[in-house]
């Protein structure tokens, strides 16, 4: 697993959906701000680990996911372990995060 490119991808692709969101260095990873320093819009964040890359959604439960893809039981957040580059684009992460662009912009609150 190349950690780095994975996570230079994710930038990339968030920078693209969401381009006036921030970045900040929180939990041990990157979590990210639909308004710079307003805990209450993040919408979700990476994790880098020792075989894989966490992407994290703040309130991943509520994201169209027919395929299943998303992983976690939790009360609100979900996540997709990526351990390539390519993961990116065959588990959608696209998609899921322009989701959770939406929903926070529309009133979905949640912490990464």
């Amino acid at each position: 697993m190349d950690a780095k490119e994975i996570t230079q991808a994710i930038d990339r692709l968030v920078s693209k959906i969401a381009p006036t969101c921030t970045k900040r260095k929180m939990y041990g990873g990157i979590v990210f701000e639909a308004v710079s320093g307003d805990p209450k819009s993040r919408f979700g964040g990476y994790f880098v680990y020792a075989k894989h890359v966490g992407v994290e959604f703040s309130n991943g439960v509520l994201l169209d996911d027919p395929d299943g893809i998303l992983e976690g039981k939790g009360k609100a957040r979900r996540h997709i372990k990526l351990t390539t580059v390519q993961e990116i684009e065959t588990k959608r992460l696209a998609d899921f995060v322009s989701q959770a662009v939406k929903l926070q912009a529309s009133g979905g609150t949640g912490q990464a």
